[in-house]
């Protein structure tokens, strides 16, 4: 059996860029361990310049505190990697993908075909009391559940918000993914994302009424209590899935959830405007925060349950003019609560001081990819420099290699980047940036073009006006953005060398 390496984590931060290498020995260079790159995303809005007018969640529903990954073989379960990530530093961005290159034993990089892999992600394992590790076999964590009313059921205490040292628990699962080599059969990709999204869904109440200068103050109607039905949330739910969207047991908890109604209920010219319209997830619930701080709109609650594969039910019970009515409320179908959904229970009084309703149960974030490896993931080359256009000095202190100009000669350098296809690739000067040039700033990705290499020259800039007795220097940041406008980091893929530009 293949023995397990310890972690190493090569995915760098853009915003400083570096590689950690052993020193060269004095014999010649050593050669670099086989590598496999694994993608996790997680659930979010990204904040990318495409959409900079779209509302991000909530922080507290998407933040992460804790990571997970551990890689087995598809067919007998092999264990070839765990990790283990709290730094947040370390965690994909909201609504954004990162690249994790894990160390791989040159038997598995060199078998033909490439065994399959299957990928489990699980983020906030604490949110729902879970204690894994990497002891933990293939079997375990598919069919490990939670259950406890501590943890998202239907009993007290109740999730009526997130707990901001714990967050809300996340995973993914792929299963049966294909592994890609590199031209050198040094660097292999995972072929697809691993999409960790929440397992547990959102109710949320809202309400307000048609100002009337009759009724000021809205004394006429009033909202006594919310009523979620029982038997409809489950005792269990698994972390993982399967093939369904959920994966829960076969018992659901008899208990019926009340939740008072709010008091008062905000009056409103036009209660018809927060009618749900086709938005995504975010974008309508910062519609509805935004009338919240408006006073045009009375919050009556927030819940945060287990998944279900029901059509969840319930019943208002108000009152009109002094009249106690009740009014039934259903989901539109099964499967709508589902994990990592939003569902939005919104009523208004109108003329005639009736009740209107206003559901909709949508996916939590509309930023859920499954993207081809082809379009979706950086196939890239590390950069070479001409050691003809500048001295490069491995620094062993600083585990990077310096580079010193000739003098009027710009340092050369290339790079070989074929995906995500109608991409772009970024490259940033990090340090004194202006006290050089770098060229280019932003390239189209296009293996037709020049067979997807990219040069870059780095130089001194003759503009700037350095004293002669300090030292400048800037490391180079690479990310990609994808043609949906997502950003990418790239540093593990281009800058593996970590060059540093000294003048």
């Amino acid at each position: 059996m293949m023995r397990r390496l310890p972690l190493i984590l090569l995915l760098l931060a853009a915003v400083l860029p570096g590689c950690r290498r052993d020193p060269l020995p004095e014999d010649g260079p050593q050669a670099k361990p086989e590598e496999m790159g694994i993608y996790i995303s997680c659930p979010g809005v990204p904040r990318t310049r495409g959409n900079q007018g779209d509302s991000p969640a909530r922080e507290e529903e998407y933040k992460v505190h804790t990571l997970q990954v551990w890689v087995f073989t598809s067919e007998d379960h092999e264990l070839l990697h765990y990790l283990s990530l709290s730094d947040e530093s370390q965690m994909p961005a909201p609504g954004q993908t990162r690249r994790y290159a894990i160390p791989v034993e040159s038997e598995f990089a060199r078998r033909n075909p490439l065994p399959r892999i299957d990928v489990f992600a699980l983020a906030n394992a604490a949110s729902v009391g879970v204690t894994l590790d990497g002891n933990a076999d293939w079997g375990t964590l598919n069919d490990t559940d939670f259950t406890s009313d501590s943890y998202f059921g239907v009993g007290e205490p109740r999730a009526t918000s997130v707990d901001p040292e714990k967050g809300l628990p996340m995973t993914g699962v792929r299963r049966n993914m294909s592994v890609t080599p590199s031209e050198d059969g040094i660097v292999l990709n995972a072929e697809k994302i691993v999409d960790v999204v929440r397992i547990v869904s959102k109710i949320r109440y809202v309400f307000c009424r048609l100002k009337d200068d009759e009724d000021p103050q809205g004394e006429k109607v009033s909202i006594q209590s919310i009523t979620l039905n029982g038997d409809q949330i489950p005792i269990a739910e698994y972390l993982f899935t399967t093939t369904e969207p959920y994966r829960i047991g076969n018992q659901y908890d008899s208990r019926s959830v009340v939740t008072p109604g709010p008091s008062p209920i905000a009056p409103n010219e036009n209660p018809e405007k927060l009618v749900f319209a086709g938005q995504n997830a975010a974008a309508y619930e910062q519609l509805l925060d935004d009338a919240v701080a408006d006073g045009k709109l009375t919050e009556g609650g927030v819940m945060y349950f287990r998944e279900s594969d029901k059509a969840l039910t319930g019943t208002i019970t108000f009152t009109t003019d002094g009249e106690q009515r009740t009014r039934v409320f259903s989901m539109a179908a099964p499967g709508d609560f589902a994990r990592n959904h939003s569902w939005t229970l919104y009523g208004y009084f109108i003329t005639g001081r009736k009740l209107e309703l206003s559901i909709n149960a949508i996916p939590w974030d509309y930023t859920h990819y499954h993207i081809d490896f082809s379009e979706g993931s950086v196939i890239a080359s590390k950069m070479e420099l001409d050691a003809s256009t500048a001295t490069i000095i491995y620094n062993q202190a600083d585990d990077c290699n310096d580079v010193f100009f000739h003098l009027n000669t710009p340092a050369k350098g290339v790079f070989n980047i074929t995906a995500p296809l109608h991409g772009k690739v970024m490259i940033n000067a990090v340090g004194d940036a202006n006290a050089f040039v770098v060229d280019p700033a932003v390239r189209d990705i296009n293996p037709d073009v020049n067979g997807g290499n990219i040069e870059v020259t780095i130089r001194p800039n003759p503009d700037f006006p350095a004293n002669p007795n300090e030292e400048y220097a800037i490391t180079l940041s690479f990310y990609v953005e994808t043609a949906d406008g997502r950003d990418w980091d790239a540093n593990s893929e281009i800058n593996r060398e970590n060059y540093r530009f000294i003048r």
